[in-house]
């Protein structure tokens, strides 16, 4: 796209030593603890951000769960009991 972009570790957001950013790109937010957890949420509702999450965000907290990702990004989640095959079938050639 060309648009300039920094990258910084998460943990630098958590500390308040970042500068202020409209786009915030989590690539992988998978295990947060609570302290964490409430630090991210807090850093990332100021303002007008906008979060973008690449995968699984805060799914590990003190266990994994589809509310945990849901506590931090607002948005409703699913989980399937049986993952999906990572093959297809042709069955009409």
């Amino acid at each position: 796209m060309g648009a300039p972009y920094d990258l910084y570790l998460l943990e630098d957001l958590l500390k308040g030593r970042l500068p202020n950013y409209k786009l915030y790109i989590f690539l992988n937010v998978i295990q947060l603890s609570g302290e964490r957890r409430t630090a991210l949420k807090r850093e990332i509702q100021k303002d007008g951000r906008t979060a973008l999450w690449i995968y699984a965000p805060g799914y590990i907290a003190d266990f994994p769960s589809v509310e945990n990702m849901t506590d931090l990004t607002g948005f409703r989640f699913g989980k399937e009991d049986h993952p999906w095959a990572s093959f297809l079938h042709i069955t009409n050639f």
